[in-house]
């Protein structure tokens, strides 16, 4: 996996999106929660700086080989991961073999001298519950695995082994390569990714930033008299080195046993005491400054993109500068820059993001806008409008009070920092500690101690019209030069003098203030005594209105996810209906873009859905939720649609559904797949070509029925009273119409496949690929559920290490079951770039019977490692209030009051046989009283190739019939 995409390398420096501010006129008087870090010392002199609610234990060691290690002992933790970081990625390859970064961290685990079988490590990893990943980014590329505690020795041996002999076997260079390119085919259609290698494009050639770096059969091939396993073995060598290398070890296990675990297995991959790669090169000069880029997306987008080269500030952290003015310039309170524009029709929204050392050489800042049909008209007022306000905030902003609350934001998160899977966790420190001393590798992202003006003024500076590139993206703009790695178009243009004047003299009725104080920052961090740990309880009722509350057993923390669902299928009624209701959460989600904005500064999200009929979701610190969503609602409820307003949303809206068919062809399947099967919704053409019939007037219509049907569902989990919650509930109800006439509970509709319907849609699409998902029916029962789960456990490795390593038919291959309502489907699925519809399925046929006889003949032992990793990733502890609260809150929209699923499950996978595997893989493959559906896409490489037609199936022609008959 590469991680070059929309924007640009990915960011070193992963802070909170802080997007609300203080008042000059109002002095900060409210309580604050102190920043309180933990620090702990380490036998090797460092102190690492930890949240002080963070219960784990941290050690940084350095072996004697130089490797730098971080050792987490968490006995709450059921698997152990590791995460080893390599500082080399693809800045450093050599000249003509594009991609060999990339290329290598497919080519590494496939074999070492002590672990010599290719797929055996995959195998591994899949018994034992584990997961296994890597990634590929500009300047570093990480490698990470868990598993479950008690095979931990044996991933430390396998996975240190990789750095020490890997095989690099030539006989699978070639497949590898084809690897690469499947994946480079696959996400190539991008835009994100296109515009990631067009900013390359348009800086200096000399630097590395230019050069493709995915790579294709193109570039990863033999060359200049060198092979291509030639240039791998040297890239390996002069790369990869110890001292180059940063680990992290996350277990159950202490600290002594992790050390001495990380000596045995570490202490010897060789240390060639390389000196650390620099890049000095710089990314901008003159030659790239002030320049228009002009892009043609494969989407219906609009955006604006101005990207200033800066100074390589990493090592700022402490001050922060580029994230302070980021801060500013989030912000979306009334009178800031993107509040102002997006009332002038202009954007939908405005703002900014950074990378201190993108370029190694220097960093980037990037201020981004999504633009209307009339912004895309008027981009040089808004760019003048960008300009004035980066002056007001030299001129004005550089104060004190801003530095106070964007601090107190990140003390708190940091304070009260949830956790997540140690997978992840071990991957983001192996990577942190490359960039950031050892102590601060855990709170660099929160640690603000020093209030820097003059740094502030120094990025400041560098925000200049003669040092962007303004990145002009939407289909009107002329282009004259293709990309030779991508389909697209660009062309580069100079920022005259007159543009300039121009674009100044447009924005001149243009006036901007700064942010005033976050009214929603928290203030009480007391915790409720819990009450309802066992399961969720109905703590309010009437006729039109129900509330469950829910305790955690794991996190005492002043945090908790609200939910309020205003429950109605009226948008399901017409065609007109679902499309009002579109342009509704559409428009209304940009009405509460500085609300959302405001809450996510003060640690709280929220999200507005418009699915069965709204929902209102927040998530994060407690204190203010109530008042957020009660404040929320009331501005729904007095909702109403200005013309342009409407017209904005309504070309959001057909744009987005244009855009479904230029996703990838395996994202286009499962938006078929699913839309096939859910009977409410209308198909997107359909809605496509009705689109151009709503009127606002039906939108508003749409919104007072909705609100004078709904039925009221809260549920609350974590940091509530009940009778604070309630008291919440009878606010809301206030605010509703007081007419209503409250419909029953509308829950979606599925499509039922019986034992013998068999469907299959054929589509062809521009894309180049080939692209299926073939499923297969029966009803749903915990029993069926938990062999399914248990079956892809059994299926999964052996499917990506034939079709994917061996055979080489796509990057994207898997095996996955999936419930919907009564029904539970098992599903096969690919996208590949190297065979049409029906050659592909003859292929997924022939794997299906080899695999018949691996289930057949598997051993009770086999069996049993199968449904231990199943049961090891069900019964692991909640790393978060949110994991915690998954399985209930699907309980709930249910109406499941048992909340009792998870246990189900858990029951059926400790009780499940040997036999029931066996018989449910024999009943797929054979189609033995099942449902089929099949979803296929054809690509302009493989027009002339036949799709697969399936015995005794139906060709879906009308998807409305489908769904009438179904």
């Amino acid at each position: 996996m590469i991680k070059k995409t929309l924007l640009g390398t990915s960011t070193l420096l992963s802070v909170l999106a802080l997007t609300a501010c203080v008042s000059s006129s109002i002095e900060k008087t409210h309580s604050t929660s102190v920043s309180k870090h933990s620090v702990q010392s380490s036998t090797s002199g460092i102190k690492v700086t930890k949240s002080e609610t963070d219960q784990r234990e941290y050690e940084y060691i350095q072996l004697d080989n130089q490797l730098k290690i971080m050792l987490v002992s968490d006995p709450t933790l059921e698997r152990s991961a590791v995460a080893l970081a390599v500082g080399v990625g693809s800045y450093h390859e050599n000249d003509g073999f594009w991609g060999m970064a990339h290329y290598l961290e497919h080519m590494l685990f496939l074999g070492t001298e002590k672990f010599p079988v290719p797929g055996e490590y995959s195998k591994f990893i899949s018994k034992n519950g584990g997961s296994s990943n890597a990634y590929t980014d500009m300047e570093h590329t990480n490698y990470m695995s868990a598993v479950k505690d008690n095979a931990y020795e044996e991933l430390l041996a396998r996975f240190s082994d990789y750095f020490k002999k890997p095989l690099l076997l030539p006989e699978y260079a070639d497949k590898e390569r084809n690897a690469v390119h499947s994946e480079w085919s696959m996400k190539g259609v991008s835009d994100g990714v296109i515009l990631g290698e067009l900013n390359g494009l348009s800086l200096n050639p000399k630097h590395p930033v230019s050069r493709f770096t995915w790579g294709n059969l193109d570039t990863l091939t033999d060359q200049s008299g060198k092979t291509l396993h030639q240039a791998l073995t040297e890239f390996y060598e002069q790369h990869y080195s110890a001292n180059r290398m940063t680990a992290s070890l996350v277990s159950p296990r202490s600290i002594s046993e992790l050390k001495q675990l990380a000596k045995q297995y570490f202490g010897d991959i060789p240390d060639k005491n390389l000196p650390s790669p620099k890049i000095t090169i710089p990314a901008l000069t003159e030659k790239e400054s002030g320049k228009i880029v002009r892009y043609q997306p494969q989407k219906d987008v609009k955006w604006l993109q101005m990207r200033f080269t800066i100074d390589n500030n990493i090592g700022e952290y402490k001050s922060k500068p580029n994230e302070y003015l980021s801060y500013l310039i989030n912000s979306q309170m009334p009178g800031t820059l993107s509040a102002t524009l997006r009332e002038q029709g202009l954007v939908e929204s405005i703002g900014s993001y950074d990378d201190p050392a993108a370029f190694m050489s220097q960093g980037e800042f990037v201020i981004y806008a999504y633009l209307t049909d009339s912004g895309v008209k008027q981009q040089g007022k808004i760019i003048a409008s960008v300009m004035q306000y980066l002056d007001l905030i030299k001129q004005q902003g550089i104060e004190k009070k801003y530095y106070q609350e964007i601090k107190q934001s990140l003390a708190n998160s940091f304070r009260f920092q949830e956790k997540y899977n140690e997978y992840s966790y071990a991957s983001n420190i192996a990577a942190q500690l490359l960039f950031y001393p050892p102590e601060s590798a855990l709170s660099h992202a929160y640690e603000y101690t020093q209030f820097d003006a003059a740094a502030i003024q120094q990025v400041l500076s560098q925000l200049s019209l003669d040092n962007v590139r303004l990145f002009y993206i939407d289909q009107s703009q002329p282009v004259d030069t293709p990309m030779t790695y991508f389909k697209g178009q660009y062309s580069i243009d100079d920022i005259t003098p007159q543009m300039k004047e121009n674009w100044k003299k447009s924005a001149s009725n243009i006036n901007l203030k700064l942010p005033s104080y976050n009214r929603l920052m928290p203030e009480n961090f007391e915790l409720v005594d819990k009450k309802y740990i066992e399961k969720p309880q109905r703590v309010y009722q009437n006729n039109s209105t129900e509330v469950y509350l829910g305790h955690s057993e794991y996190f005492d923390k002043p945090k908790g996810l609200l939910k309020v669902e205003l429950n109605s299928g009226l948008a399901y009624q017409s065609v007109a209906n679902q499309l009002s209701q579109l342009v509704l959460q559409q428009a209304i989600t940009t009405e509460l873009t500085g609300i959302s904005a405001e809450a996510s500064a003060a640690g709280m999200s929220l999200s507005i859905g418009t699915g069965s009929g709204i929902s209102l979701y927040s998530n994060g610190f407690s204190d203010r939720q109530f008042e957020l969503l009660l404040e929320v609602l009331s501005k729904i409820k007095t909702f109403k649609l200005t013309e342009s307003e409407f017209q904005v949303a309504l070309s959001t809206v057909k744009s987005n559904l244009e855009n479904l068919k230029k996703d990838t062809l395996l994202s286009q399947t499962f938006s078929q797949y699913r839309e096939l099967l859910n009977k409410n919704v209308f198909a997107s053409d359909t809605l496509l070509e009705n689109i151009s019939s709503i009127k606002p007037q039906q939108v508003d219509r749409l919104l007072n029925a909705l609100l004078k049907e709904a039925r009221v569902k809260v549920f609350a989990f974590g940091n509530y009273q009940s009778d604070e919650l309630t008291q919440f509930t009878k606010n809301l109800e206030s605010i509703l119409p007081s007419d209503r006439q409250v419909k029953d509970y509308f829950k979606t509709d599925y499509v039922q496949l019986d034992a013998n319907d068999s469907y299959h849609l054929n589509l062809d699409a521009p894309q180049n690929d080939t692209a299926l998902v073939d499923s297969y029916w029966q009803p749903h029962t915990w029993q069926n559920d938990a062999a399914g789960r248990v079956l892809r456990s059994a299926i999964s490795r052996d499917m990506f290490e034939q079709l994917r390593t061996q055979e080489q038919l796509g990057y994207s291959v898997g095996f996955y079951s999936s419930r919907y309502d009564q029904q539970i489907s098992y599903a096969w699925y690919i996208q590949t770039p190297v065979k049409g519809p029906k050659a592909v399925m003859a292929r997924i046929k022939a794997f299906q019977q080899q695999q018949n006889a691996v289930i057949q003949q598997m051993t009770l032992s086999e069996f049993e490692v199968h449904r231990e990793s199943v049961l090891v990733k069900l019964t692991a502890k909640p790393k978060n209030i949110s994991e915690e609260a998954a399985y209930l809150l699907t309980d709930w929209s249910l109406e499941n009051d048992n909340f009792d699923s998870k246990q189900a499950l858990i029951d059926a996978v400790k009780s499940l046989k040997l036999s029931d595997i066996q018989q449910l893989y024999s009943k797929i493959i054979n189609r033995q009283n099942m449902g089929h559906l099949l979803v296929q896409i054809r690509g302009a490489n493989f027009k002339a190739t036949e799709f697969t037609l399936p015995k005794n199936s139906l060709q879906i022609k009308s998807v409305v019939q489908f769904k009438n008959k179904n």
